[in-house]
């Protein structure tokens, strides 16, 4: 299922948030790479200070690389992966023809969740201006769609649950999950 989310286009474009003109799709074979790259992006600016440079600025970019050709990829030797993930979907965001997000839900991933997030990333220079709000959206109206009760919620709370307070990263996902709450991202949108 493909959506486009756009807003009236004579706004004049400083007053227009970086969630206005969004076009959410599906994922394709064709976005691995694009989809692997801003995935690391989202880790060096998020885990900076976190994990080791070495491991940001090294190998993290291959082990996404091959994770999203598995997933995305239409190779033979992707099948394996693509045949073992759950059911679930995968949206990217863009604006103006480039990717600036994207979100991965998966549906009855194990017993006692009706859907969970593995993914939720927004272009670094971009957060906070709508952007994951407007995928979780989309996620939640197509979760609710294949029957999920409550969609994303169970495992956003776990994860901000889990979340160490003093780290930086974490802020912006408790004012993520505050916006959600007040506009009613849980809800078919």
């Amino acid at each position: 299922m493909s959506s486009s989310i756009s807003s009236d286009t004579s706004a004049p474009q400083s007053d227009a948030s970086p969630s206005d003109h969004l076009r959410i799709r599906d994922a394709e074979a064709a976005d691995a790479m694009t989809v692997a790259g801003l995935h690391s992006e989202s880790w060096q600016s998020a885990y900076r200070g976190l994990a080791s440079d070495s491991y940001l600025d090294g190998p993290l970019a291959g082990e996404h690389r091959k994770r999203w050709q598995g997933l995305l990829g239409d190779k033979p030797e992707d099948t394996v992966e693509k045949a073992t993930r759950p059911a679930g979907f995968i949206r990217l965001a863009e604006q103006d023809g480039a990717l600036v997000g994207f979100i991965t839900l998966w549906v009855n991933y194990k017993e006692g969740y009706d859907a969970y997030v593995e993914n939720l990333h927004v272009r670094p220079g971009l957060r906070g201006g709508g952007i994951g709000r407007r995928l979780l959206q989309e996620a939640a109206s197509c979760a609710a769609a294949q029957g999920c009760r409550n969609p994303l919620w169970r495992c956003l709370r776990i994860m901000l649950a889990l979340c160490v307070s003093t780290n930086d990263w974490v802020r912006p996902a408790k004012r993520l999950h505050r916006r959600c709450l007040a506009t009613g991202c849980s809800t078919t949108a």
